[in-house]
């Protein structure tokens, strides 16, 4: 149904696989899985596949999700915006396979936290300015028991939280930009996603509630 930037969508899913196909060989056995507050956790390296792998797998089922979701005919309203969301989640995994690569083979030259926190921080921006123009859907979206079913409240609430992603995610963007510790940074950083996630729906409930007296 949804055609256009379907190439850019598939593109941007098999790039991270191609970097780990150029890099697997060079890989040491043990890489870092997982950066947590200055301390680095290590696995197989086997398992850079699967960050590889999930791209191909997401891009699937946003290509199949328009054609079984109920609501499908909502989804002309995205237009290319719904295969840039995608392929933006492919560019963050393949963000995320380069950061570990790099890190696999020369430990400790990124600032691993600022820039993940600074990527999210984008991506949440970027999402935020198309979630308005989003019509009912099982995909994408503010998507809670109240919103699916008022689509007034869908779309109020989906106004209401693009600007609190587009304006968040800006904040959180610059955060990572502040000269100072990383682990200053990360709890400010989760205190404003918790937010962004946790407003939407309550504001979606409490709608919903007014909407139905």
């Amino acid at each position: 149904m949804i055609k256009k930037n379907q190439l850019y969508l598939w593109i941007t899913a098999l790039l991270p696989t191609a970097v780990v196909l150029a890099f697997y060989q060079r890989l040491p056995e043990q890489i870092p899985t997982q950066f947590n507050n200055g301390v680095v956790r290590y696995g197989p390296r086997a398992t850079i596949w699967l960050m590889a792998g999930l791209p191909l797998l997401l891009s699937l089922l946003f290509t199949i999700a328009p054609a079984v979701d109920p609501r499908r005919n909502n989804y002309r309203r995205l237009g290319g915006a719904y295969n840039l969301f995608a392929s933006l989640l492919n560019l963050f995994m393949l963000l995320v396979t380069g950061v570990i690569i790099s890190e696999s083979l020369q430990p400790g030259k990124l600032q691993v936290e600022r820039l993940v926190i600074i990527s999210l921080g984008l991506l949440f921006a970027v999402i935020g300015n198309y979630m308005p123009k989003t019509g009912s859907n099982f995909t994408f979206g503010v998507r809670t028991m109240w919103t699916i079913s008022n689509d007034e409240v869908w779309q109020r609430t989906n106004r209401m939280a693009g600007k609190l992603w587009f304006f968040g995610g800006t904040l959180v963007a610059l955060l990572g930009l502040f000269p100072v510790e990383e682990r200053v940074l990360l709890f400010p950083a989760i205190f404003l996603f918790t937010i962004m996630a946790i407003a939407p729906a309550l504001y979606s409930f409490l709608l919903y509630r007014q909407l139905s007296e």
